[in-house]
This record gives C-alpha cells, structure tokens and sequence, in this order.
C-alpha cells in the first residue's frame, strides 16, 4: 500500500504503519500472520510491518535485508513495482523455506 495523508509525518510513520495493518486486518485471524508493505513516497519512508506469528519466520533482520537488497535499488529508480515485487517473491522464498539461488553473474545458463 501506498500512503499519501497529510497526517503521516516522519515521526509517526512506523507506529501508523502497524495501526493501518492491524486495522486491514491483514493475515488469518487468531494467527497473528499479516505482513503488509507500507510506503510514503512522500515522506521517503518504507515499512515491512510483521505480525507476531509471522516474525518466527520473516524476522525483523530478513525485513531489513529486502529493503535494502530488493526494495531500496528499485525505488531509487523510481521502480515501485519492481522493487515490491522482488521483495514478495523474497518474502513468499523466505516464508515456504526454499533456499536461494546464487546469482549468475555471467548471465549464461547450463
């Protein structure tokens, strides 16, 4: 989701973060499993909000790590749909446990 409201400041936008997710009543009730991606273009400002049972697999140094691997390049370009989509498909490899590919750097396939 992206935010735009003139009452989100940039000492507000993580604590409004997580009150908007709990109010979209993102992930199963009872399980306490959302995840929800929040962005301020204006403020600059990015958000992985996590909920309780779903920081056991996705923790708080995995968020960091998408934003600054997956999210942060993209969105520097101007790329918001690359950049969140890198990090969903991070965080759906992250959640089904499927370990990563190394990079080709070659580019070439075998």
């Amino acid at each position: 989701m992206t935010l735009n409201f003139k009452e989100v400041t940039d000492s507000n936008f993580d604590e409004y973060a997580l009150e908007l997710s709990k109010y979209w009543g993102v992930g199963q009730k009872g399980s306490d499993n959302g995840l929800s991606i929040v962005i301020s273009p204006n403020l600059r400002r990015i958000r992985i909000c996590t909920g309780l049972g779903t920081e056991k697999i996705i923790t708080d140094s995995i968020c960091q790590q998408i934003l600054d691997n997956k999210i942060m390049p993209q969105l520097r370009y101007g790329k918001y749909f690359e950049g969140i989509n890198q990090a969903t498909n991070e965080l759906i490899r992250v959640w089904n446990n499927i370990p990563s590919h190394p990079i080709n750097i070659n580019n070439t396939y075998s």
